[in-house]
């Protein structure tokens, strides 16, 4: 009976509650010791730029041992297959999120909500180009671990304990998309000037994050958009980061418009002219999948155990 409760009888591995704790455990035992360290350099340089990175390397490390030795599952089962392919969709990613952003950031200026006060800000007292490419570090790396840990380990094992006999693959793949995404979303109430709209468009950032693995099974355009919107928004130009201010930017800014609908001090999130951006994101995702599936389905296997767990 014990055994039954850490053990799946039918896959002979570990439930999915334990895979995700030892999952987390693996993190912060990797993490925490670094970035106290960093701390410890009493450096704002080096803890601003680059704490998201040792986060982000606590994350690579468990889920490589996850994958290997706890989910036994290939690495490719989490989308972090790297070849010519997958650069290429971070590339497109990064691209899309960029266009997205910078669109927000032109119909807001255009409608007098934003006013530019001046260029290359930093509040480091340190030389603009290394507090930027700090920053720049820090907004990559955390795009990097928050789509590990949401739109791969999270989506997947969800998926995956889900489907059954009475919930279907598709059924079990679409709900872990929607969960995920709504945890995306609540996690960001904790954060600085948040709002529940706030929460709401952030899921739906989730969503938008999301749909290219779920059609692809693959996590690099939903980083590299990622990585693009944050860059683009708080490093270059100058507005909050879902309640976050700018560290360095290029433009220096004001919100001047309706919080309603600029999302005031949390940022572009928090409000109206963001929902616009994240269905035209979906629009240009949606478009990119059509022109290389023609008619896109969802991989269905990330609802699915190892091929051969059974026999493990």
């Amino acid at each position: 009976m014990l055994k039954s409760i850490f053990l799946n009888p039918h896959q002979q591995r570990i439930r999915a509650f334990w895979r995700l704790i030892i999952f987390f455990l693996i993190i912060a035992v990797i993490a925490n010791p670094l970035v106290l360290l960093l701390d410890a350099t009493d450096n704002p340089l080096l803890e601003k730029s680059f704490e998201n990175l040792l986060v982000a390397i606590a994350f690579f490390v468990a889920i490589w041992i996850n994958a290997k030795y706890i989910d036994r599952r290939p690495w490719k089962d989490f989308g972090l297959q790297v070849s010519a392919t997958w650069w290429r969709d971070l590339g497109i990613g990064f691209a899309i999120g960029g266009v997205i952003m910078s669109l927000f950031f032109l119909v807001a200026y255009a409608m007098g909500w934003i006013a530019i006060r001046g260029v290359m800000s930093t509040e480091i007292a340190a030389p603009f180009a290394l507090v930027f490419l700090g920053q720049v570090c820090r907004y990559a790396a955390g795009s990097f671990f928050e789509e590990v840990m949401s739109r791969s380990y999270l989506l997947r094992i969800i998926a995956e304990g889900l489907a059954g006999a009475k919930v279907t693959r598709k059924q079990a793949l679409m709900i872990s998309w929607l969960l995920t995404s709504l945890l995306f979303g609540a996690l960001h109430l904790v954060n600085p000037n948040a709002t529940i709209w706030g929460a709401l468009n952030v899921s739906l950032l989730g969503m938008l994050f999301g749909l290219s693995m779920v059609y692809t099974g693959r996590l690099a355009l939903s980083i590299g958009l990622h990585m693009a919107w944050n860059i683009f928004q708080n490093n270059i130009f100058g507005l909050p980061n879902s309640g976050k201010p700018a560290v360095a930017a290029w433009l220096i800014t004001e919100n001047t418009g309706p919080a309603m609908w600029t999302g005031g001090e949390f940022g572009p999130e928090g409000g109206l002219l963001a929902l616009g951006a994240i269905i035209l994101g979906m629009l240009l995702v949606w478009g990119w999948l059509r022109y290389l599936y023609k008619k896109p389905t969802l991989v269905l296997e990330l609802s699915d155990p190892p091929e051969d767990s059974g026999n493990m």
